[in-house]
Order: C-alpha cells, then sequence, then structure tokens
C-alpha cells in the first residue's frame, strides 16, 4: 500500500512537471503597432518577441503573423530565419485597406503552428477628412474674427481644424480651432496683426493622421486703423485773398478711404464742415469760394473716414488768412531817384513808402513808354519781391543802347498778395523815367581751354562765361566774345596786364556768342589765342593776365597732316599764359589739357574727374568738398617739362610733369583727395625701372613730397596706381632713386605678359630675367644636367639586370 502510494504520487509530480513544463515552454510578446492603433499606412510593420523554452526535444522552425478582417485569422507572413529565443522579430505587411484589422502571432513547433492566445487591434484609414470653411467669408473685417468650418471623415474621427491665416508673399500663421462651443470655432484678434489683404486656409487631420489641406480659399481685408490724413495746402500761416483750395493726403492701410470732409472756422464762427472730392488716388480737395467769407484767420480741420468707419477726426491742425483789402496807399517815387548813376548800364530805383502794413512788400514795373494804367504790357522785373524796408532795386535786365529810356513804377503788395488798389483799378505810383549810360566793362572769360585738335589744323577751344563787370555788378544780358590769334611762331608780349592793341595778337579777330569756338589754322606753328568779353553796349575788356590760375590766354601748338613739318601729325598742345617757346616744338604733346565743370557740388558731396585724352598721366581725380560751392572747374595739364615755377629738383628719374588748376575751389575746401595715375610700361622698360618703384610726387612750399602710392591694375600698356593727396597743386609721376639696376639683370613688368606674383592687390612684382647670353649658357647647363642624370640611370638598370642573370643561373646550377 505504501509503496503503491508513493508510486502514485510519483507519477502525479511528473504529470504536474510535464503540464508545467507545457504550460511555460513559451512566451509571446506582441510589441507594434499597439493595440487599438490609427493608422494612415498601406504598409505595416509587425514586430513580437517569442521566448520558446523547449518541448522534449521539439524543434522550433518560424514565427508567423496572422491578421482577420472578418473574424478569421488568416496567416499573412512567416519568417523562418530570423528566430533566436527572446529576440524581437520584425515583419512587413503591405497590401492593408481601409478596415478594422486583429491580429496575433503563432511559432511552427514539428510542422505544427502553436497560436497565441491574445490578439491586437488596429485601424486602417487611408481617407483624409473633408473639410468647408463656412467663416469667415471674404470681406473688411475689424476687431474679433470668427473662423469656423463643416468637417467629417468617413472612417475615424476627427481629431484636429487649424486656421491658417496670411498676408501675400509672407508664411502663413496657423490658430486651431475648438469643439468646446461649435463645432471647430476658434476667434482672433485682428488687432495683433497688420491691417490689409490676408487670405484664409484650412487643415483637417483624422485620428491616423491624414491631412487636407486647403491653401488660400478666400480673401479678407483687416482693418483696424484709422486713416492718416495732411494737409498740403493751403500752406499752414499762409495769407491768401483769392479762393482757398484745401488740398489733403490721406492714405488707409486697410480697407481704403471712403470719405474725406473738411472743416473751417473763422474763429468767431461755429465750424463748417464741406465733402471733399476725391481726384486724383490719394489727394482729396475743395475749393472754397473767397466772396463766402469775411477776411479774418480761419482754422482748418479734417475728419477721414475707411471704409469698416474707422474714423480720424483732427481739429485746428492748420490756419491760414483771408484778406481781400490791399495795402491804403502806392510808394512814392520821385524822378531823381531813377537813374544809372554808376553808367554801368543797370538803372536803380529808389522810392518811398508813407503806408507801414505788416509784411508788405513791393513790386517794380518796367514799359517801353510812361506808365499811366496796369495793363498786361507792363513788365514785373522783380523777380522776388522787394522786402519791406529795402525800397530800393537796380534793374540789370535792361539791353539796347545808351539811347533807350525807360519808364518805372512801384506797386504795394501786401501778404495776401493784393496790390494797393484805389476804385479798383491798380493805384501805381507815378511812373519815372531814365536812361541806362553803360560805359563798365565787363569781366575777362577765364579758363581759356583746347579740346581738339584735328591734322586739318582745326583748333576747338573752351571758357568760362563772364555774368560780371568788373566792378562786381551783373552783367550778362547780351555779352559777346571776341578771340584774337597771334601768327605761327609770332613772339609778341604777353606780360602780366598788358592789353590787346592792334599789333601781333590781331591776325584773326572773331566775334562769337557761346563759350566755346573752333578756328582753323594753316600752318604749323605755335599760335597765341586770346579770347575777350563785350557787353550789349560794346564795351569791350582786351586786357589779359597770365598770372591767373586760369587766364583768358593760351599757347597752342599745332601739327597738321601732311604739311612738310616735323610733327608727327594729328597732334597738338597748349598752356596758358607766357610767350610761345622752344620746348614745345620737342613734344607735340608738351601741354595737353582736359576741364571739367561742376555747376553747384553740395558741401560733403563726393565728386570725381575722369581723364580721357591718353597723353595725360592722370587718369583721375577725387575729392570731397567741405562747403558748398557754385561753377567750380579743375583743368589738368601734361608739361612737357618742370614748370618755370617750380624751384626744386627731384633726386628721381620723372616720367611727367602735371598741373592740376582750380577755379572757384579754395584749398580749404577740398579733402580727401584720391589721384588714379598710370605709367607705360614701355617707359619702365626703356629706363631699367621697377614697377615698385614709381611714385607720385606733389609740389608745396618749394619742395617735392612722395605721396604714399600703391599699384591697383595693370594691363598690355600700362601699370595703373593710385595716390592720396592732401590737395591739388603741381604733380609729377617719378620714379624713386635706386629703382633702376642699371643693367641687363632686372626687368620690371613692362614685359608682355602680366606675370604671377605675390606682394600687393594685383600681383604685379618686380622679377629678374635672364639675358640672352646667359640664357643660351643655362641651356646649355641644363642639358648637362638631364644627360648626366640619364647616364646614371641607365647604369644602375645595367647593373640591375647583369645582377639577376647571374642569380638565375646559379639556380640552374
Amino acid at each position: 500500500m505504501k509503496k503503491g502510494a508513493v508510486l502514485f504520487l510519483l507519477c502525479a509530480l511528473l504529470f504536474a512537471a510535464i503540464l508545467l513544463s507545457l504550460a511555460v515552454a513559451d512566451v509571446y510578446e506582441l510589441h507594434l503597432p499597439a493595440n487599438s492603433t490609427n493608422t494612415s499606412a498601406s504598409v505595416i510593420n509587425f514586430t513580437v518577441n517569442v521566448t520558446f523554452t523547449g518541448q522534449n526535444g521539439a524543434s522550433w522552425q518560424n514565427v508567423s503573423v496572422w491578421l482577420s478582417d472578418d473574424g478569421i485569422l488568416r496567416r499573412n507572413t512567416t519568417n523562418s530565419t530570423a528566430v533566436a529565443n527572446g529576440t524581437l522579430t520584425n515583419f512587413s505587411v503591405s497590401g492593408f485597406n481601409e478596415g478594422t484589422y486583429n491580429w496575433t502571432v503563432s511559432i511552427g513547433v514539428d510542422d505544427a503552428d502553436y497560436f497565441n492566445e491574445s490578439n491586437y487591434t488596429i485601424f486602417v484609414d487611408l481617407t483624409p477628412p473633408n473639410v468647408s470653411l463656412l467663416l469667415p467669408a471674404a470681406g473688411n473685417y475689424t476687431g474679433s474674427l470668427i473662423f469656423n468650418a463643416s468637417v467629417n471623415d468617413t472612417f475615424l474621427d476627427v481629431v484636429n481644424v487649424t486656421y491658417g491665416y496670411v498676408r501675400p508673399g509672407y508664411a502663413d500663421a496657423w490658430t486651431t480651432g475648438t469643439t468646446e462651443f461649435f463645432p471647430w470655432n476658434t476667434t482672433l484678434d485682428t488687432t495683433t496683426i497688420d491691417d490689409g489683404p490676408w487670405n484664409i486656409s484650412v487643415n483637417a487631420t483624422d485620428a491616423a493622421g491624414n491631412s487636407n489641406v486647403t491653401y488660400n480659399i478666400t480673401e479678407i481685408i483687416v482693418d483696424n486703423s484709422a486713416p492718416n490724413a495732411s494737409f498740403v495746402a493751403p500752406v499752414n500761416n499762409t495769407n491768401l485773398s483769392i479762393d482757398i483750395l484745401i488740398n489733403a493726403t490721406v492714405n488707409d492701410t486697410g480697407t481704403g478711404v471712403l470719405y474725406v470732409s473738411f472743416g473751417y472756422q473763422n474763429r468767431t464762427s461755429q465750424i463748417t464742415w464741406v465733402v471733399a472730392n476725391n481726384s486724383v488716388e490719394g489727394f482729396w480737395n475743395f475749393t472754397i469760394n473767397s466772396s463766402d467769407l469775411v477776411d479774418g484767420i480761419y482754422n482748418l480741420s479734417i475728419n477721414a473716414t475707411d471704409y469698416v468707419n474707422n474714423s480720424l477726426v483732427a481739429y485746428n491742425i492748420s490756419f491760414f488768412t483771408l484778406d481781400t483789402i490791399p495795402p491804403g496807399e502806392a510808394p512814392i517815387l520821385v524822378a531823381a531817384n531813377v537813374s544809372d548813376s554808376d553808367n554801368d548800364g543797370n538803372i536803380e530805383i529808389n522810392w518811398t513808402d508813407v503806408d507801414d502794413e505788416s509784411a508788405e512788400t513791393y513790386i517794380v514795373y518796367r514799359h517801353s513808354a510812361e506808365i499811366t494804367e496796369y495793363n498786361g504790357s507792363l513788365a514785373n522785373i522783380t523777380v522776388n519781391r522787394v522786402e519791406k524796408g529795402v525800397q530800393y532795386f537796380e534793374d540789370n535786365t535792361t539791353t539796347a543802347d545808351n539811347s533807350t529810356a525807360y519808364w518805372y513804377a512801384v506797386a504795394a503788395v501786401d501778404a495776401a498778395g493784393n496790390l494797393n488798389t484805389s476804385g479798383g483799378a491798380i493805384n501805381l505810383s507815378a511812373s519815372r523815367n531814365s536812361t541806362a549810360n553803360d560805359s563798365t566793362m565787363p569781366n575777362s572769360p577765364t579758363n581759356l581751354n583746347w579740346s581738339s585738335i584735328s591734322s586739318s589744323g582745326s583748333v576747338t577751344l573752351h571758357w568760362l562765361s563772364v555774368t560780371t563787370d568788373v566792378k562786381g555788378e551783373p552783367d550778362a544780358r547780351g555779352l559777346q566774345y571776341k578771340v584774337y590769334r597771334s601768327d605761327g611762331n609770332e613772339v609778341i608780349n604777353t606780360s602780366n596786364g598788358t592789353t590787346i592793341t592792334g599789333t601781333g595778337a590781331e591776325t584773326l579777330a572773331d566775334t562769337v556768342s557761346t563759350n566755346s569756338s573752333t578756328f582753323t589754322v594753316s600752318e604749323n606753328g605755335t599760335y597765341i589765342f586770346i579770347v575777350t568779353a563785350i557787353d550789349d553796349n560794346s564795351n569791350e575788356n582786351k586786357s589779359y593776365d597770365t598770372s591767373l590760375a586760369a587766364p583768358n590766354l593760351i599757347n597752342v601748338t599745332v601739327s597738321i597732316t601732311g604739311s612738310g613739318s616735323s610733327g608727327n601729325g594729328n597732334t597738338g598742345s597748349g598752356n596758358g599764359g607766357g610767350s610761345s617757346g622752344g620746348d614745345n616744338k620737342e613734344d607735340a604733346d608738351a601741354a595737353v589739357s582736359q576741364t571739367k565743370l561742376w555747376t553747384e557740388i553740395k558741401a560733403g558731396a563726393a565728386s570725381e574727374f575722369k581723364i580721357t585724352k591718353s597723353e595725360i598721366g592722370i587718369r583721375g581725380i577725387k575729392f570731397t568738398v567741405t562747403e558748398d560751392v557754385a561753377n567750380a572747374e579743375i583743368t589738368v595739364t601734361k608739361l612737357a617739362s618742370k614748370p618755370s615755377t617750380v624751384t626744386a629738383d627731384y633726386s628721381g628719374t620723372v616720367y611727367q610733369y602735371l598741373t592740376v588748376a582750380k577755379t572757384n575751389l579754395k584749398d580749404t575746401a577740398v579733402s580727401g583727395v584720391t589721384v588714379e595715375f598710370r605709367i607705360a610700361r614701355s617707359w619702365l622698360t626703356s629706363n631699367n625701372a621697377l614697377a615698385s618703384g614709381i611714385v607720385l610726387l606733389r609740389y608745396e612750399t618749394d619742395k617735392w613730397t612722395e605721396l604714399v602710392s600703391s599699384e591697383t591694375d595693370l594691363d598690355a600698356s600700362y601699370i595703373y596706381y593710385e595716390a592720396s593727396s592732401p590737395g591739388l597743386s603741381t604733380f609729377a609721376i617719378a620714379l624713386r632713386p635706386g629703382f633702376n639696376s642699371g643693367s641687363d639683370d632686372f626687368v620690371n613688368t613692362g614685359s608682355g605678359d602680366s606675370p604671377q606674383g605675390s606682394g600687393n592687390e594685383t600681383g604685379i612684382v618686380d622679377l629678374p630675367v635672364v639675358p640672352k647670353q646667359k640664357a643660351l649658357l643655362y641651356t646649355a647647363v641644363v642639358i648637362i644636367i638631364v644627360a648626366l642624370l640619364a647616364a646614371g640611370v641607365g647604369f644602375f638598370y645595367y647593373r640591375k639586370t647583369k645582377a639577376n642573370i647571374s642569380m638565375d643561373k646559379e639556380e640552374e646550377l
């Protein structure tokens, strides 16, 4: 009995152990996708973890994924290659349609499937929601803006709706709708965004992540600001005597301006509002008939309203004075006070005024006969009215000769433009007459220069126009110029302050009305040209002064092609002042000039003068003025040799002497001068000169000063430089001492091609060169070295080959 019980107990324990081993043999873990997952993918990755403990020596072959969309599990895919115990196993299953799926796994053991007892559910949604924007509709908005849309999904729930609002050309901003009060409502405070047009978009997303985004469904205009407005006319604090044109600029950043009204109010009456007209975009106007108003001071107000009723109302922002009553009495003019007392051709008019109206001014009228009434034939010669208290005017616009008489009358004008009247007619002061007596000569022309000389002997001259007489008074009416020319190579007296007499310089005398003229000579030689000014009363100023920086005398050397002269043809030169000299014959370009005139330069403005004449080494001048200047002129002249005014010599070799003459441009008014210049590469070569030794010199206080110069560029013919200078005067382009080799062992950038190198901005360097004689020697040395190297290589190869043959023979033995 005991034995049987023990045996039974042992069997029961063994059977329980077997059952227990079967119960815990396998562990199935479903990882991804998680239970009740929503997805919009048609290809889904499944991840499981199976722990197999063994089953009486059974063999585990695979893991399979089972899917069901109708309650029946079907095997979809099997993994038999990666079934490591306790390791995640991945499956990729494709071809999903929209719907609900259950899934689980099984393991294959000895060709039998053992299923997991649990399964997960996944929801596949491949279709985005339907969405339709309900609010806002297209239109104008201010304050709060409500967004609303109708949204639904055919399978899963809609989980998010957002609304986009964007200014054209900018990125979208988005706001999220909620379902708290009304499906997918949200509100935007438009005061937090800019006025103007906005495009509206909507985005609806379901639980599976499918999104339906529709951009720029509609456009709205946000407007939270009143229009901007400002008066243009009448100008604030203006006196008027005629109908009042009120004009204002009005604009709105949002919906636009709907209407504008103007208010005007005498300071003792109620405000009157009138609706303005919009005849031009952005401008609103209205005209008030002055007869509807009484004289006095009026305030102006404005009301501007946009299309969402934002209004700007501004009171008393401008005022004007209506004055229709002229001064009470006319000025008093007497004959003794109308005359050309200084014989300059300009008649002086003096008057007195018994009235003392505030802000009164005067108009001076002129006529060819006695003035008895105001009419359209009277000439108003006061372009700018004569200010109160002056009571004096000089007429510098008279023409004709000394026998012409002029009548003058003076009218008083108040601040509103009312002339003194009597019975509705202009009450002019009694007219007086005087005869102009112009015996004063005009000033001499200045800055005489030439711009071109043709191969046929045609010379073009230029000079500055004359505007005043020798007393400094205006004298610009009817001015003419006379050009005098000497015979070729004729020596005449041109000392300072002389006057043209009738000898030597009157071979040519031509009168022109412009400040430029062209003349032709028939023979080679150096000619002296002098230009004089003649006013409208035939007063001619025949003086000339060669000591001036820009005189009215110039020497011009002409070389006519085919004339048999020693010149090279089609060349010419000129300089201001001095007699003709023999130096110019050695250099046809001895004094080539170029001039530039600035009518006006404002203080602080940067100016530039580009030189185009190839003979001149200076290629450009840049500078800044420290004060306003008018009729400023600069002339750059290339000289044949050192100027006579320069007493100091430079120890280096000079390439070119140049002068820079200024007119109406003080030294103290010029700052920040940069001079651009160049030098011919052929000159460097012929002088065995190094390009790095070129410098710009400035002559000042009886000495030459080297300016900091740097290379900027090069081409096949020239090397270009620039230098900073404290001012403008006489310059020289030169080679520093010690920068020419004096032998054939050096060469500079005067060779043909641009060298490669470093050391400056442009890569221009000074390189040693091998002369032709030494080049042959160096070539021979190179050939010998190459031959020796070839022989050494051949001997080494021979020894190696012989050694290999010997080793082969030893191996054979």
